[in-house]
């Protein structure tokens, strides 16, 4: 015998004085799978956008322009960011470039590990 809900259910009714029985609707429960790909990110001391450019800097690519275009970023807030670097000695900026100085070095090493 084939089980069904609806059978199950006209069978099994509960009976609540004052009620009415008036109809059997069946209900989907809807069910997913799905994964997540999660980043997992340690404590740096930096901000994210700190880190992504001292990455790029890391790379050659150290120009605002470049950067902003990579990240996809405002120049102005490239500019500002790379000035907290300076504040922070992690980069030079010479001639419009900028250069990661031995603190931001050691910086990006302790990212890699």
């Amino acid at each position: 015998m084939k089980f069904s809900i609806s059978t199950l259910a006209k069978n099994l009714l509960q009976e609540n004085k004052g009620y009415e029985y008036l109809l059997t609707t069946i209900i989907y429960v809807p069910i997913a799978k799905m994964s997540l790909g999660i980043i997992k990110r340690k404590e740096t001391g930096l901000q994210l956008i700190e880190e992504m450019i001292l990455k790029l800097i890391n790379i050659d690519y150290n120009t605002v322009p470049d950067i902003s275009n990579i990240l996809g970023l405002d120049e102005e807030i490239i500019g500002f960011v790379l000035g907290n670097l300076s504040v922070k000695d992690l980069v030079n900026i010479l001639s419009g470039s900028a250069i990661l100085s031995i603190k931001g070095r050691e910086a990006i090493n302790q990212l890699k590990i």
